[in-house]
């Protein structure tokens, strides 16, 4: 069975992308464009964290890569 990214109910949804490989982060928003969730994207983790020590909303996923600059997705 083949997943439909409209299955998933992600309208609404903040989605978070931490990737400083330019072709994965095309392929990240080409999957979830037409979800309906609002996406942000940094290419190094400090600006993530610098975004999540200011932003107080709520985040629903974050997809993170583990070999990113400055801060990398295992710390």
């Amino acid at each position: 069975m083949a997943l439909n990214i409209s299955d998933l109910q992600l309208e609404g949804k903040k989605i978070i992308i931490v990737e400083d490989d330019l072709p994965s982060i095309k392929y990240y928003e080409t999957l979830l464009k037409s979800s309906g969730a609002h996406i942000n994207i940094f290419h190094n983790g400090k600006e993530f964290i610098d975004y999540i020590n200011l932003e107080k909303g709520r985040i629903d996923l974050v997809f993170m890569d583990f070999l990113i600059p400055l801060i990398n997705g295992i710390e």
